[in-house]
């Protein structure tokens, strides 16, 4: 007689550990590529490219739905969890993340004797500076790619347009709602998207 098979309640799909991390970090930012950087520790490539082929396989599918459904949620991605990302994008503002401002500094040869003009004067120029800033002081949900080379530092944010698109859409789905979950209020999103229709228009 085959012995019955014994299911663990907490990984009843039979996840390894890193499959089981990458659900859990999943339901918290519903971004695959953050979620299997944070479960697996590789680089930013492999976990973009990655990240969504996991959230692909079935048994990662069921364990985020029953891990949604263990936080009191009915669906697996509910319609107010997606309309409050999509929220939090549309009016996402890049200068939350990097700072940027000039100063004056002058000009000096290679001694680092100040140079003079003409006049007499103090020769000068303007230099800009970018500050980014802290990753663990930012919403990094919001952020799609971060990269660094010979040009620079860059940081893309995610897709407003995208974001307006839904929330034009969907707005009916709130029902009149407003609370404090929300960081602004209906009219504000309704002017908002309007704006922006009116804008894409143009």
């Amino acid at each position: 007689m085959a012995r019955k098979k014994v299911i663990d309640k907490d990984n009843p799909y039979g996840l390894t550990a890193n499959q089981q991390e990458f659900c859990n970090q999943y339901i918290n930012k519903y971004n695959a590529t953050q979620a299997y950087l944070n479960a697996y520790d590789v680089t930013y490539n492999t976990a973009k490219n990655n990240g969504p082929k996991l959230l692909a396989n079935t048994c990662i599918k069921k364990e985020i739905k029953r891990l949604k459904k263990k936080l009191n949620k009915d669906t697996f991605v509910d319609t107010k969890d997606l309309f409050i990302k999509y929220l939090k994008i549309a009016f996402s503002d890049i200068g939350d993340y990097i700072e940027w401002d000039y100063k004056i500094e002058k000009h000096r040869d290679m001694f680092g004797n100040v140079l003079k003009d003409e006049n007499g004067e103090d020769r000068t120029y303007i230099k800009n500076f970018v500050k980014v800033k802290s990753s663990s002081k930012v919403d990094t949900s919001l952020v799609q790619e971060v990269s660094s080379g010979k040009d620079g530092f860059k940081i893309k944010l995610a897709d407003k347009k995208q974001a307006f698109d839904y929330l034009e859409k969907h707005f009916k789905d709130l029902s009149g709602e407003e609370g404090e979950k929300f960081p602004f209020t209906l009219e504000e999103i309704k002017k908002a998207t309007e704006m922006y229709r009116k804008l894409k228009d143009d």
